[in-house]
């Protein structure tokens, strides 16, 4: 779940993906690689109430930022409940537990890339 309070705009989001491709493509494939993924779980997964629903499948997001010089991709639901759903087992099981795995994944195959890179430069 993020900390910010202000959602980003698509449309913004969208393109600080392009800009990340573009300036930090080894970064930009492995998010795209293995965090969409998790999204696109979390979204399919989400329970929905037939009646009285108030969209919190609909908040979920998958956000690309930049400050500072750093790139974040954050993976979100805005509704303030979120957590509450089924006693929170809904946001950490297709949020949180997923979204971690794959952070620490994303980070091994930065790291295996840059040193296969470093040994070509030898």
């Amino acid at each position: 779940m993020s900390t910010s309070l202000i959602p980003v705009p698509a449309e913004l989001s969208r393109k600080v993906k392009a800009l990340m491709a573009l300036a930090a493509p080894v970064q930009a494939a492995a998010i795209e690689r293995l965090l969409d993924p998790v999204y696109a779980r979390a979204k399919a997964n989400w329970p929905v109430r037939k009646v009285g629903s108030k969209d919190s499948k609909g908040k979920l997001a998958l956000e690309y930022t930049v400050k500072g010089g750093t790139f974040k991709a954050v993976l979100t639901n805005r509704a303030p409940y979120a957590w509450y759903i089924h006693g929170n087992r809904t946001a950490q099981g297709l949020i949180l537990t997923p979204a971690r795995e794959a952070a620490k994944k994303i980070g091994a195959e930065i790291a295996e890339e840059f040193a296969r890179r470093a040994e070509r430069v030898r």
